[in-house]
């Protein structure tokens, strides 16, 4: 028997699962979820998030956005403890994946807009809307 009340609140429980990023759209699959927590510092902003994908894919999608991104230039690239520093157009990012598990990964990113108009925020969320896209990762974004 439907209750018309459960009924409106099952609905509301699938919606507020679909604005939040914690259930994939019709086509997709989401294997992860997670939360990103971002934090204004006094010259770089940092991103930290647990992402549920092994250190090794975590580096190998930054690679990947790095190698998509034209006039980038590694800075410096440290494969043993997963660290990549990367400029572009005007802007920094270092990146360092640090294994949590066989399959679990906390990824920190530090980030610094320089002169380009833009805040750190805003690249480090368009850099974290991308890594996500290519780990198939939905995350929700915190400031503190």
């Amino acid at each position: 028997m439907i209750v018309p009340g459960q009924t409106r609140f099952a609905a509301l429980v699938l919606i507020a699962l679909f604005v939040t990023g914690c259930f994939g759209t019709p086509g997709t699959k989401v294997t992860g979820a997670t939360t990103a927590v971002y934090t204004a510092g006094a010259t770089r902003d940092t991103v930290s998030v647990r992402l549920p994908r092994s250190p090794g894919a975590v580096y190998g999608a930054i690679n990947d956005l790095i190698a998509e991104e034209p006039g980038a230039e590694v800075m410096h690239r440290n494969e043993r403890s997963y660290l990549v520093e990367v400029a572009w157009s005007g802007r920094s990012l270092t990146a360092q994946a640090t294994e949590l598990g066989p399959s679990e990964t906390l990824l920190f990113l530090w980030v610094d807009a320089g002169d380009t108009g833009l805040t750190a925020k805003e690249v480090a969320s368009s850099t974290l809307r991308h890594l996500s896209s290519k780990l198939n990762v939905a995350y929700t974004l915190v400031e503190y």
